[in-house]
């Protein structure tokens, strides 16, 4: 039986054409309680997951990481891998509305990060994974954001989690990132979340510590 036949029975009624007005708007709010209970407890369910997933990653960061090897990237190779995930990612999910303007944030957060000297901070709200593409584009996000940026979890100023860019990332390798990055930025949508900068001094801005091949030879 349907949902209203199941609520119906519940409530002791008989076919719709019998009800009074009263019933039948006794049966819509039931209907829309019903509706409303089964939507807070899906997104308890997905909440629980993305709690879950930030914690695997922040227990054992490199379990499920996008890197392909357990020894610390080099220099050279981890701006490479970041890349490649970026160009991933973004390919697998341009075409979803959902998501578009998740990845047009991130294509924004990089513009920002290009020649400033503080490191720049994307703010995103739970809402941001969980009301998205779930489960594939929660996992595959939270994958790339704490395989590749900083994670600085919620505080007593604002319950938003948030990932800085890496401050150990030269110019040059961000500007080869936001070309490789330039499609999300035409994208007609909006962004995700908001952007800060830090205050926290970027470590290789003008890219003395980039190795001799790299990203961006």
């Amino acid at each position: 039986p349907s949902g209203a036949l199941e609520i119906m029975d519940e409530m002791g009624l008989k076919e719709v054409s019998t009800l009074t007005d009263d019933d039948f708007l006794a049966l819509i709010a039931a209907k829309d309680a019903a509706r409303q209970d089964v939507h807070v407890e899906l997104e308890r369910g997905r909440r629980t997951r993305f709690g879950n997933l930030l914690e695997k990653y922040r227990s054992n960061p490199r379990e499920g990481n996008p890197r392909p090897s357990d020894k610390p990237s080099s220099p050279s190779s981890r701006p490479l891998e970041m890349k490649n995930a970026l160009d991933i990612f973004s390919a697998h999910y341009i075409q979803d509305p959902a998501v578009q303007p998740f990845l047009k944030a991130l294509a924004e957060l990089l513009v920002h990060q290009y020649q400033a000297p503080m490191v720049w901070r994307w703010h995103l709200p739970e809402e941001a994974f969980t009301e998205r593409a779930f489960p594939d584009f929660m996992d595959k996000a939270v994958d790339l954001l704490m395989g590749y940026f900083c994670y600085v979890p919620p505080s007593n100023d604002t319950a938003d989690h948030a990932w800085d860019v890496d401050p150990a990332l030269s110019d040059r390798q961000i500007a080869r990132m936001i070309r490789a990055t330039r499609r999300l930025k035409l994208l007609e949508t909006g962004t995700s979340g908001s952007f800060t900068e830090t205050g926290i001094a970027r470590t290789n801005q003008d890219g003395a510590g980039d190795e001799k091949v790299d990203i961006c030879e």
